[in-house]
């Protein structure tokens, strides 16, 4: 009798609440089973079932009277979660993520409805968001009280019962990882140094519900929000101390997912950059060996190279100012051409998160005198931009900043007709398909245009006193080292490293400029031995300008005297130089 007792403890949530329970159950499978975000599957239904059992025993401690309005209004908003969430990954192929919902705050109510009528068509009812339709359909038709479900036995009943507590105990032991890791990461907010024993529980799906994904993409833009603030607070309180304009004029190229395997100047075989294999080998060009990006993905690239912090110090990357800020109010006229990034109202929206720190317009004017107000087809064009706004300056100090959309997929869109060059045919992989070696062509077509691109970045710069840094935000995989994958990934081992985080990074002085600094040239011959990586690249332009600032550090800089070597840090904590002395098989996961 006492067993029972507790049994029917155990069941009671559920008994209490069956309809609603079966209902949002089946609701969450559909999600989990059709919207899975690494991890595991079969584990996330576990876990589904816990936080079901849960919210409805807490229901359960709710008067009956307030009881039905109560689950009314938790199914509406779970159902609405799941559908939105369900649309945006059948017809924009991604659930919620913090990006869209960024979108979805700056968007307004007459651009939402026109969206929704252009992706609205009948293939949606044949789709798992049909699926997700029918269980509300079925959960109001019953829930109504005209109609009832199945009778079910008693003897089923009893059963269900007695076996509650311990199906409960399998689904709570699967799920308290999961849930820790929710709480010090969503919640608690804890640093990620201080949730290393939380990296062993990436085999679980973890923001498994439309829920916990809109919850973390709020949570996501309130972080974001606040970096502004006090990005804006910091970028309006910089301080320098002197320039020297120690070069008067310097021009960065950032590329775009530019996998250095790819490139001539690191001993590919396919002629993808015969204009700067070219000034190299005239002593043109001085060639970095061993330069590594922090991150793959554009915007966290971007906010360790225009950060004046370093891996080192333990503050946030909006806590110092950016580079380009500091050079403004040294007096550099700054100009920056992005064939990514526009403040322009109609094109304001970039892939990720860059609206943060790039597009938004009180920070652009704290960083930039000359901005490019479109986006073009092809990179070239951004040349056009330049010399309508900056050929015929008579600017006595000038930073001017090209960013490419360059190697970004799809691939085959990054060049012109005229400049495929290179074939499927040319390419002797019998381990992959024939789409798979257009794609590598593609990549190194796009790679061949951008090498046109930037001989005539240079070209307009030969007869002044200028000097010329290019790199990569970050890498791409592109089938090497005998792999049948593309495109970037969080799995870490030394193939996916090399193609992702291993860039180009070269620097080019005029003649002008070589004659009158000869010791800045002595030192970057020295430091194309060093190891290096782009998150110290503000650093490094500070130096170039001749700036003087509490936020510079010197033993960061490539070409200062007290540069020292460090391990350095890709992803979130992963040590570049540890992982690549390691074997094949000692693979890192970071998610």
């Amino acid at each position: 009798m006492q067993n029972r007792r507790y049994t029917l403890i155990f069941s009671r949530p559920v008994r209490q609440n069956a309809l609603f329970f079966l209902c949002l159950y089946l609701f969450g499978a559909v999600c989990i089973v059709f919207e899975p975000w690494n991890g595991s599957r079969f584990l996330s239904l576990f876990e589904l079932f816990f936080d079901t059992y849960l919210l409805c025993a807490v229901l359960t401690m709710i008067p009956p009277t307030a009881r039905k309005w109560v689950k009314g209004i938790v199914a509406a908003l779970l159902y609405l979660i799941g559908i939105v969430d369900m649309f945006c990954y059948e017809k924009l192929h991604t659930p919620i993520t913090p990006s869209l919902f960024q979108i979805a705050v700056q968007t307004t109510w007459e651009e939402s409805h026109e969206a929704i009528v252009f992706y609205q068509d009948s293939s949606l009812l044949l789709s798992p968001f049909g699926l997700l339709c029918l269980i509300i359909i079925f959960h109001l038709t019953f829930s109504s009280g005209k109609r009832r479900l199945i009778q079910v036995p008693d003897w089923l009943k009893r059963l269900s019962a007695a076996a509650m507590p311990a199906v409960l105990c399998v689904c709570t032991i699967i799920s308290i990882p999961n849930k820790e890791w929710m709480l010090y990461s969503q919640i608690l907010e804890l640093p990620y140094d201080k949730m290393e024993k939380y990296s062993l529980f990436e085999s679980k799906t973890r923001l498994y519900l439309p829920v916990y994904r809109l919850a973390d993409a709020y949570r996501q833009y309130r972080e974001n929000r606040k970096a502004m603030r006090q990005l804006l607070t910091v970028a309006e309180n910089a301080q320098i101390d002197s320039c020297c304009f120690r070069s008067p004029t310097i021009v960065l190229i950032i590329g775009e997912s530019y996998n250095r395997h790819h490139s001539q100047l690191y001993g590919y075989s396919k002629a993808t950059t015969p204009f700067q294999m070219k000034r190299m080998e005239q002593n043109q060009l001085s060639v970095f060996k061993d330069v590594v990006s922090s991150w793959n993905l554009t915007y966290l690239s971007f906010q360790d190279m225009f950060s004046l912090n370093t891996q080192n110090d333990k503050k946030n990357w909006y806590s110092y100012p950016f580079f380009t800020t500091l050079f403004k109010r040294a007096g550099y006229t700054v100009s920056f051409f992005s064939n990514q990034y526009v403040t322009h109202l109609s094109e304001r929206y970039s892939d990720f998160l860059e609206d943060v720190f790039m597009n938004d317009p009180r920070m652009s004017k704290h960083q930039f005198d000359i901005r490019n107000s479109s986006l073009h087809t092809y990179d070239g064009d951004l040349l056009s931009d330049y010399d309508s706004l900056c050929k015929n300056r008579q600017d006595s100090h000038h930073l001017i900043i090209f960013h490419f959309l360059g190697l970004h997929a799809d691939f085959a869109l990054r060049f012109p007709p005229e400049g495929k060059i290179f074939k499927q045919e040319m390419y002797n992989r019998p381990d992959l398909s024939n789409d798979d070696k257009q794609i590598i062509a593609d990549y190194d077509n796009a790679i061949r245009y951008n090498d046109d691109i930037i001989e005539k970045i240079i070209q307009r710069f030969e007869h002044q006193e200028a000097i010329i840094v290019f790199l990569a935000d970050h890498g791409e995989r592109i089938f090497d080292f005998g792999t049948q994958e593309y495109g970037r990934t969080f799995f870490f081992n030394k193939s996916n490293v090399a193609q992702q985080y291993h860039i180009p990074f070269w620097i080019w002085c005029s003649e002008e400029y070589t004659e009158k600094h000869p010791d800045i040239c002595h030192r970057i011959e020295e430091a194309t031995e060093k190891k290096w990586t782009t998150a110290h690249l503000a650093h490094l332009m500070l130096y170039l300008g001749g700036i003087e600032s509490k936020y510079y550090v010197d033993s960061v800089n490539p070409l200062s005297q007290t540069f020292k070597e460090k391990n350095r840090i890709i992803g979130e904590d992963v040590d570049y130089d540890q992982l690549i002395g390691k074997s094949d098989t000692s693979d890192i996961i970071f998610q």
